[in-house]
C-alpha cells in the first residue's frame, strides 16, 4: 500500500492522528501490532485531564515561560476536545464530565494540593481546594485529609474510547490494521517504507505512536523512557445501597501517595482501583493483596468484596515527567 500518511500504533494518539489526517482529505494506513487499544490508551485510568503529573510553575520552570505557558494553555482546554470529539462522533465510552478529584493522602499531601490550587488559580483555573468533610462527602470515604477538584475533567472508560476514535477514522477513509506488527522502518529521501510480517507500506509522512509498546522496531529511535507498569482491578457492580455513597458525583480520583492510587466507578457500578504494579510479572499476588488491602484502607465496608476483572498496563515515563514529541529520519 501507498499513502500519504502511515501511522504505526492504534493507540488515543494514533487514532487521533488518523482521524484528524483522514478528516483533511489525507490516504492514511494504521498499523497496531495488536487490537487497537491494547497497550496503555486501552489499560490507563480513565482520566480526562486539564494538566500534567507537573503543577504549572514546574512546567514554566523546565520549558522556560513562553513554551510552558503555551502547554498549560493547550492542556487546560484539552477535555473540551476530548469530549468534542467523542460528541461529533458518536463515541459509547462512558464519557462522564463530572471533574476529577486530587486526593491527599496525608497532610504533606494536602501541602502539595494546596500549592496546586494557588498556582491553578493564579493562570484562571476553576480548582476549589476541599476540606476533609467535603472530601469524605464526595468519595464516600473518611482515608483523605482533602482534596483539589477539577470541574474541566472527567472520566472516559478508555479501551471504548479508543476504539471509537479508530471506527471514526475508519469512516472518514483511513484504513486500520490489527494484528500487524511493524519490524522495520527506513527512509530513502522521499518516501518512508515499513514493513510488517511480508507487507510493505510506504508513505509521505510516518508517526510512530507507539509510547511505552516501542520496542522491536528497526530504524526507530532509541527509547529515552522508562516503562512503569500500572495496574487495575474491578469489583463485581456494587449494590444501590453503596453506590449511593461512593463517589455519588461521579468523579474519577488519583491521590497523592507516592506510590499513587486510582479511584472510579463504572457505568455498571464497579468501583475500579489501580495501582503501581505488573500484574503479569512474578509480582501479581503482591499487587492483588495490595489492592484488596487498600480497598479495605478506603471503604472497609467493601473490605472482603472480591475482584472480578483485572488488568495491567505500561506508561512511558520520561526522566523529566514531560511529554517529548522526537523528530527524527
Amino acid at each position: 500500500i501507498q499513502a500519504d500518511l502511515l501511522v504505526i500504533g492504534g493507540g488515543f494518539t494514533g487514532c487521533s492522528a488518523a482521524l484528524e489526517a483522514a478528516q483533511i482529505g489525507a490516504s492514511v494506513v494504521v498499523l497496531e501490532a495488536r487490537t487497537i487499544g491494547h497497550g496503555g490508551s486501552g489499560r490507563n485510568v480513565g482520566l480526562v485531564n486539564a494538566g500534567l503529573w507537573l503543577p504549572p510553575d514546574e512546567i514554566t520552570k523546565k520549558l522556560g515561560q513562553d513554551a510552558g505557558t503555551r502547554l498549560i494553555d493547550a492542556l487546560s482546554v484539552a477535555p473540551d476536545l476530548v469530549f468534542r470529539i467523542i460528541e461529533t462522533h458518536g463515541i459509547d465510552c462512558e464519557a462522564t464530565r463530572n471533574g476529577t478529584l486530587h486526593l491527599a493522602h496525608a497532610p504533606s499531601g494536602l501541602k502539595e494540593l494546596e500549592s496546586r490550587f494557588r498556582q491553578g488559580n493564579r493562570i484562571g483555573a476553576p480548582l476549589q481546594l476541599l476540606d476533609a468533610g467535603e472530601t469524605a462527602r464526595r468519595t464516600g470515604s473518611r482515608a483523605f485529609v482533602g482534596g483539589l477538584f477539577d470541574p474541566r475533567a472527567g472520566t472516559v472508560q478508555p479501551l471504548a474510547y479508543c476504539r471509537g476514535l479508530a471506527q471514526a477514522a475508519r469512516s472518514a477513509g483511513a484504513q486500520v490494521f490489527e494484528n500487524s506488527g511493524v519490524h522495520e522502518i527506513s527512509h530513502d529521501g522521499a518516501l518512508w517504507t515499513a514493513r510488517a510480517g511480508d507487507h510493505t507500506v510506504r508513505a509521505r509522512h510516518l508517526i510512530l505512536a507507539t509510547n511505552a509498546y516501542a520496542d522491536g522496531i528497526a530504524g526507530a529511535p532509541t527509547r529515552e523512557f522508562v516503562p512503569v507498569l500500572f495496574s487495575q482491578f474491578a469489583t463485581a457492580p456494587l449494590p444501590e445501597v453503596l453506590r449511593k455513597h461512593i463517589l455519588p458525583g461521579g468523579e474519577g480520583c488519583w491521590d497523592t501517595d507516592p506510590v499513587m492510587s486510582s479511584l472510579r466507578i463504572d457505568r455498571d457500578g464497579r468501583l475500579i482501583i489501580g495501582g503501581v504494579g505488573n500484574l503479569d510479572g512474578p509480582g501479581a499476588g503482591i499487587h492483588r493483596k495490595w489492592a484488596a488491602r487498600k480497598l479495605a484502607q478506603f471503604y472497609p465496608d467493601l473490605g472482603g468484596v472480591a475482584f472480578e476483572h483485572a488488568w495491567s498496563g505500561a506508561i512511558a515515563m520520561t526522566r523529566d515527567h514531560l511529554p517529548k514529541v522526537l523528530s527524527f529520519g
